[in-house]
């Protein structure tokens, strides 16, 4: 589902729009009334990994920085799609293949996006191509991922990296070696797409707000509110087991785009809410054909950052008449700096202490991830976010993850 800057909102809730982009300079006016989205289809879970790629496989040439660029994906949902709609956008680039644990699945999701080969196993697929988009399900990141780089094959892998640290630890790992070999592997945190946060970034470490005191960061979802029964496309977003809880989905995003703006987080305390979900006749809902909707649907996060300074982070799927609302605001000795997306992705406020002024600057759009990362393939570079950074924000969700379950702070653990 494409907004108006040409990205794909990846955690939208099933019933939401894109969000409109008008520029607001009033800090006090409310986003707007948005409408509904389409329902969002629940992806596949992978075939397995069979085998390790080959010798042959393994010593093949890097493709050259200009030509044609194969792109393989991995997984055939929702986000998939975006994925072949747009590298199909980015000059030179093919869908030479596509791979998926439901050979009929693969074979629709090839003939809807023109794709030339259903791959027979990952080898097949890592054979026919240069690039590989990774679209599945987290438990299976690593796995792809790792054969992809030891295969010399570029990776464009969704957010988060892993579903564990350790996880996250043998990719990082793996993208060092494959790194120095000239091998691009990134991240799609899709919301790097607004200029807004690479701008508060940079107007952040120009000293435009002085020392660093307090962050307010939030990523709201309406949509469980209106969740009467849940459909497939939603029902994996509810349960623990399938990676679904609202941190990892939603939380990733927000410790992106707020440490890429202020710097590393050294400890966190974290709280989770999970509430019953509520059935057609209105009683409680706690379970679903069986299985438990036990994954955490709101998470609340205080961070105290390397530098100094402290933030609060939410994220919930309960911010009734909230679609797909994300806002950060960053304080400091001399100022503040604020965005909100629900407005524009391409706005950040100002706050001068010493004038009592805000001011709005209006830096020029970003670009896509998918256009970052074939920009990086082509020049021989290594773009941000890359996997090394993806596994650093995966040591943000674990530090979160067990200070909810035990109670109290806990230190942020090394990721390389």
């Amino acid at each position: 589902m494409a907004n108006g800057n040409g990205t794909y909102h990846d955690d939208a809730p099933p019933s939401a729009q894109p969000r409109a982009r008008t520029p607001v300079q009033d800090l006090d006016v409310p986003p707007p009334e948005l409408p509904r989205r389409r329902q969002v289809a629940n992806t596949p879970e992978p075939p397995p990994v069979r085998a390790s790629p080959s010798v042959s496989a393994r010593l093949r040439a890097l493709p050259p920085a200009r030509g044609e660029l194969r792109i393989g994906i991995i997984g055939t949902g929702i986000m998939a799609g975006a994925h072949a709609d747009n590298f199909l956008k980015q000059q030179g680039c093919r869908l030479s293949a596509c791979l998926d644990i439901d050979p009929a699945a693969a074979k629709a999701f090839s003939a809807k996006h023109r794709i030339e080969h259903v791959a027979k196993d990952l080898q097949d697929l890592i054979e026919r191509s240069d690039a590989i988009a990774i679209v599945t399900p987290d438990a299976s990141h690593a796995a792809y991922a790792i054969a992809a780089l030891r295969s010399n094959r570029h990776v464009l892998c969704e957010k988060p990296l892993t579903s564990t640290l350790a996880e996250a630890r043998q990719v990082a790992k793996a993208a060092r070696e494959a790194q120095a070999r000239g091998v691009v592997g990134m991240v799609n945190f899709s919301y790097r797409c607004a200029s807004a946060m690479s701008h508060a970034a940079w107007m952040f470490g120009q000293g435009r707000i002085g020392e660093l005191r307090h962050v307010s960061a939030q990523y709201m979802q309406g949509w469980l509110c209106e969740t009467h029964e849940p459909s497939g496309g939603a029902l994996w977003r509810m349960r623990r087991a399938t990676g679904g809880g609202v941190l990892a989905d939603l939380g990733c995003h927000l410790l992106d785009m707020v440490t890429g703006i202020v710097g590393d987080v050294k400890r966190v305390h974290c709280t989770f809410g999970n509430f019953p979900k509520v059935a057609k006749d209105g009683s409680p809902l706690t379970r679903w054909q069986g299985k438990p909707l036990d994954a955490d649907d709101t998470a609340l996060m205080t961070l105290e950052f390397a530098k100094g300074g402290m933030g609060i982070l939410q994220v919930s799927r309960w911010a009734s008449g909230r679609s797909n609302t994300i806002k950060v605001d960053v304080h400091g000795t001399r100022g503040a700096l604020v965005f909100d997306l629900d407005h524009s992705y391409d706005q950040v406020h100002h706050h001068d202490v010493a004038s009592k002024r805000w001011n709005t600057e209006r830096p020029a759009p970003a670009p896509s991830g998918w256009q970052r990362f074939v920009d990086a393939v082509r020049g021989g570079r290594h773009e941000q976010p890359d996997l090394i950074r993806g596994a650093q924000i995966q040591a943000y969700l674990d530090a979160c993850s067990r200070s909810a379950q035990n109670g109290c702070w806990q230190e942020v653990e090394g990721w390389e």
